[in-house]
């Protein structure tokens, strides 16, 4: 087999092609019961308004370009009271670089299990199973593409010259072959 062979380049782009797919259908379903679950979660949730009682620091230490960086976060702890009056506490998921003053986050808490709860954010919430999602969506449309590269190699392959084709270019007319001795 050679180096360019068309026929080879159209089994790895169909090979590639079917991987996405079955890999990017694989995720999509996997995070549709996260998505589904969140969903009714929030559905089905009530919701209240916490406010910050305390902070936590943490120093922070990063790598950027190439030099460490000494950053200072402040985590908030959060209180909130169900529907029923009883206080639940939470660190929350937000952070600060500077020590927030009397900040207040809305909650999502289930009315019969309140202790189940989540920020009413759409990073706390719904980022995550839809970045699960959109990454499944876009591997299943690179498999698509794939196929379809591969389809159209493989048409362009098998087809044979018609006679508008040496209308529309010329120059294929007369072909060019190598002698051989």
């Amino acid at each position: 087999m050679r180096l360019r062979d068309p026929k080879r380049w159209i089994d790895m782009l169909c090979t590639a092609g079917i991987l996405c797919l079955l890999w990017g259908g694989t995720v999509c379903v996997l995070s549709l019961p996260l998505l589904a679950k969140r969903i009714a979660f929030i559905s089905s949730a009530s919701t209240s308004v916490g406010r910050s009682i305390d902070t936590r620091s943490y120093t922070l230490y990063k790598t950027v370009l190439g030099e460490f960086v000494k950053q200072q976060v402040y985590i908030p702890i959060v209180e909130f009271s169900a529907g029923n009056g009883q206080k639940y506490r939470f660190i929350s998921v937000s952070k600060f670089s500077s020590m927030p003053d009397k900040v207040t986050f809305p909650v999502y808490y289930r009315p019969a299990a309140p202790e189940i709860f989540i920020e009413k954010t759409f990073s706390a919430t719904l980022l995550f199973p839809l970045s699960f999602f959109a990454a499944g969506a876009a591997l299943m449309l690179c498999g698509l593409g794939l196929l379809t590269k591969a389809l159209n190699m493989a048409t362009r392959i098998s087809r044979v010259p018609r006679r508008t084709d040496f209308l529309n270019a010329p120059e294929t007319m007369f072909m060019q072959t190598r002698r051989t001795k």
